[in-house]
Parts: structure tokens; sequence; C-alpha cells
């Protein structure tokens, strides 16, 4: 779950030994809700709101040490996904509103912002700018 015990859990003991090589990347990977609230989401949005928030402290405390700290927030349906096979076998409708995403494009996100380190937040889909 991308919750901040998870991120504190997976990342604080990995931070020593990325701050000695002078480089390393921490990526989380949630739902749209950890920036956007969503109706009948309430319960997990704060979780993921806490761990982004945590992402982007620890992202500006060590960006001077060579280590990125991101977030990727999905607001869809990962294609080809346990998620996805469970809604489709159990033949739940799919809702319009939650596009499928590919996996792979997902995955060259995630090496977009740990090689360019240049965002520290991604949305998939794009968002609109406001």
């Amino acid at each position: 779950m991308h919750s901040l015990a998870g991120c504190l859990t997976g990342s604080v003991p990995r931070l020593p030994g990325m701050q000695a090589r002078g480089d390393g990347a921490i990526v989380i990977v949630g739902g749209l809700t950890a920036a956007m609230p969503m109706p009948g989401l309430s319960g997990v949005g704060p979780a993921m709101a806490a761990a982004r928030n945590y992402i982007f402290s620890v992202n500006a405390e060590v960006m001077p040490k060579g280590i990125y700290a991101g977030t990727i927030n999905i607001g869809g349906i990962i294609d080809r996904s346990t998620g996805l096979r469970a809604m489709t076998s159990a033949g739940a409708e799919l809702d319009s509103r939650y596009p499928i995403l590919d996996p792979d494009h997902i995955a060259e996100e995630l090496w977009s912002l740990v090689t360019k380190r240049d965002w520290v937040e991604a949305f998939l889909p794009k968002m609109p700018k406001s």
C-alpha cells in the first residue's frame, strides 16, 4: 500500500547507503487520491497524501546529495494487472472515467523521473494543465 509507513520502512534503511554513494533513487507509485480528493476513497486518500508529502520533503532534503525521491500518481486501471483481471473475471463493468494504462508506459515514466530528475511527481494519465 502506498502509505507513509511503507515509505518509511522502504526508504529510511536505504538512505545511508545512497548518501554514502552520493546517488540513488526512491520512487513510490500510488493512486490519484494522493493529490486529488475523490469521493468514496476518503480512507486511503489521506494515507497516500501523507506518503506524497514525505516524498516531496525527502527529495528536498536529499537532492543536494545526489539522491532523487519522486512519486507517480495513477488515475486509471493498469492493463494486464491482477486488479484488472479480478474485475473482469467477476463481471465488473469498467468505468470509462478510469482509462486502462499500459504498464510499459508507467515503467517509462518512472525511468524518466529517475534519470531526468527534473520533476518530483508525475500523473498518469497526464493531467490537464490548470
